[in-house]
C-alpha cells in the first residue's frame, strides 16, 4: 500500500506521479537491486521504496507491506 491507512498518499507535480508510483516505478528498473544480483526481490523493491518514500516526504507518508509471501519472490529482472 502506498500509505497508512490514516495518511495521505501524496503527490508531486514535479514528478508528474504520486511519489509512492515513482519510487515504485525506479526500484522496478534497477534502483532497488541492492544486491546487484539483477533479479529485484519484493523484499529489496519494498524497502527501496520505504525508505525514499518517508524520506521524500519528510516522514509524512508511509508504505506499508501487508500478507505471507516468500521475502526473496522476484517482482522483475534486469535485462
Amino acid at each position: 500500500m502506498s500509505s497508512k491507512g490514516e495518511e495521505y498518499s501524496l503527490e508531486d507535480g514535479g514528478l508528474r506521479s504520486g511519489i509512492f508510483s515513482h519510487f515504485l516505478v525506479r526500484g522496478l528498473k534497477g534502483e532497488a537491486d541492492r544486491d546487484k544480483d539483477r533479479i529485484i526481490t519484493v523484499n529489496e523493491l519494498f524497502n527501496f521504496v520505504y525508505q525514499n518514500v518517508r524520506s521524500y516526504t519528510g516522514n509524512v507518508q508511509t508504505p506499508t507491506l501487508t500478507g505471507r509471501f516468500d521475502q526473496l519472490m522476484p517482482v522483475a529482472v534486469i535485462r
